[in-house]
């Protein structure tokens, strides 16, 4: 199966950490429901039942989700807790879809907690319209729901020695944390059982830049990989970056629109940051960042200049993010290296969270979203970690959050903040959303 919408999220979350949010990145993520029987939606009796199969993204690929928890809150208010198969399937009996809408939570041993909200047999039908069918081979059932992926990870950490510049940035080609700081003691974490490179570039920000407030100007001095066999466990590992393998870097100049320029929902005091990753590290690799980038004279958008190294046998990504000072933004991503001339648009206006905090037991307003694009809830602990997602169909504007008790709030555990995001641009050849735009955050009362 391919990779879904669930990793450019993550990588959105993953922006959201380099940019202060900290919104943990793997991160993870969510996806949407794809209905997978050729008769989802159809007319059938009272009573009817629904096979869910449970499945998660790692990487670029869909894996299904062997016992994970199903929580199925029925149309009335019942709920029924019950576990997936070894195979990820679980059907849920007697459901009387004239009641109103149902919700449905899922999560594994390595998942967050991922809820469906509102769901009716017409969203059901609906969404067979905007994901890929059903594979050939595949289980039969009657929906899919993704559970967004939270590894476990290890921790990789020593001494970085004979840099160059005052920062180095470092990370895995297989996904985990980055590691930004001076040569010396550093620390990250990546997946287990896996070969991975780390990727260091050395850099220096610039003594005197010439950009303006909301820009940005450095200098990367060199760029290398150091290869590490797959381990199980936590690795202390030197590494010596003048030993490191030497990689070239290569360069382009672009420009990202602000939608309405400088009066627009994006204009004002915004900044830019932006960075070149993969869709296999669910986009924590960090493989380049523009070494300028300011806005233009007239505030209708910012320029660039992109420094990046090829890292061979990945499915390059880069991302865009513009920030407002509310905490609020936008994404875009281009599934490919940065090119010459590159000139980004279509970015989204960020949702709008009127409240500073909101009630989980409480109706859940959804407004600045427009009907066509997608919306999801993200619930943060106070490390800043996704711990909490709800998918919310299109065009719905007001819900409440499924109740947490039992083995669903030890898993969510306790939350400290939320925003809201809307997904816009699906590309079918893909399966993947390219723009995002992310609320202010809200505390969770």
């Amino acid at each position: 199966m391919r990779a879904r919408s669930t990793l450019i999220l993550a990588m959105a979350l993953g922006a959201l950490s380099m940019a202060a949010l900290n919104g943990g990145c793997g991160s993870s993520d969510t996806s949407g429901a794809m209905p997978a029987s050729d008769d989802a939606g159809a007319d059938s009796p009272v009573g009817e039942s629904l096979t869910v199969l449970v499945v998660t993204d790692e990487g670029t690929t869909t894996t299904t989700v062997p016992n994970a928890a199903v929580i199925f809150d029925y149309p009335g208010g019942e709920r029924l807790e019950t576990r997936a198969g070894a195979d990820g399937l679980v059907t849920i009996p007697g459901i009387d879809w004239s009641k109103g809408t149902a919700a449905a939570t899922v999560f594994g041993s390595e998942t967050q907690v991922v809820s469906f909200v509102e769901l009716t047999k017409a969203e059901i039908a609906r969404a067979s319209q905007v994901y890929a069918p059903k594979m050939p081979g595949d289980p039969k059932r009657d929906i899919t729901l993704f559970a967004a992926p939270d590894p476990k990870k290890i921790k990789v950490s020593g001494n970085l020695s004979r840099g160059q510049g005052e920062l180095v940035v470092m990370s895995s080609t297989i996904g985990g944390s980055t590691f930004q700081g001076p040569p010396g003691d550093y620390s990250l974490d990546t997946l287990p059982n896996a070969p991975f490179a780390l990727v260091a570039g050395e850099l220096t920000m610039a003594a005197s830049p010439t950009v303006s407030a909301r820009g940005r100007e450095l200098v990367f001095h060199r760029w290398s990989k150091t290869d590490v066999p797959a381990t199980a466990g936590d690795l202390p590992l030197d590494v010596d970056l003048e030993l490191g393998t030497p990689l070239v870097p290569s360069k382009a100049k672009g420009r990202i629109v602000l939608p309405g320029g400088a009066a627009g929902p994006l204009g004002g005091s915004s900044t830019l940051g932006a960075s070149v990753s993969s869709l296999e590290s669910a986009g924590d690799a960090f493989f380049g960042t523009p070494t300028r980038m300011d806005v233009t004279a007239d505030g209708s958008a910012f320029d660039f200049d992109f420094e990046f190294v090829k890292v061979d046998g990945v499915m390059p990504t880069t991302r865009y993010f513009v920030q407002m000072q509310d905490q609020s933004g936008s994404f875009a991503t281009v599934l490919d290296w940065p090119t010459e001339g590159v000139v980004v648009d279509g970015l989204l206006a960020p949702p709008v969270v009127a409240e500073a905090s909101r009630s989980l037991g409480e109706p859940f307003a959804i407004d600045g979203v427009a009907p066509e694009d997608v919306a999801r809830v993200i619930f943060l602990n106070a490390s800043g970690k996704a711990r909490w997602q709800l998918v919310v169909p299109r065009g719905v504007k007001i819900f409440t959050p499924p109740r947490l008790e039992g083995d669903v709030k030890a898993a969510v555990g306790s939350l400290k903040s939320g925003v809201v995001f809307a997904a816009s641009r699906h590309d079918s050849a893909s399966d993947l959303y390219l723009r995002f735009a992310v609320s202010r955050p809200f505390a969770v009362k």
